[in-house]
């Protein structure tokens, strides 16, 4: 599962405004900034940070993006088959 953030950079190109300004407004870190930009999840108090500083909703600015079970199946053998040549 990813978690896809595009809507919240088309809001800051929107209103003209880099990432470093959203750290400003809404007081998030440096690391949040980056989690995001990996589609990694973060805390919903920093999205409800975010949703009040923009007055938008959370699927204004995340959607989340499900795999599909034989995606998964197979990032998960993957990781198996990884773990397993490591041990070798």
């Amino acid at each position: 599962m990813t978690y896809n953030y595009r809507g919240l950079w088309k809001v800051l190109i929107d209103r003209n405004l880099k990432k470093k300004d959203l750290m400003s407004l809404t007081g998030i870190s440096s690391s949040t900034i980056a989690k995001m930009g990996k589609g990694l999840p973060i805390r919903l108090e920093i999205l409800a940070r975010i949703c009040k500083e923009f007055n938008c909703n959370i699927g204004d600015i995340l959607e989340i993006e499900f795999w599909g079970d034989i995606v998964w199946k197979n990032y998960v053998l993957v990781l198996i088959l990884k773990f397993y040549h490591n041990l070798k």
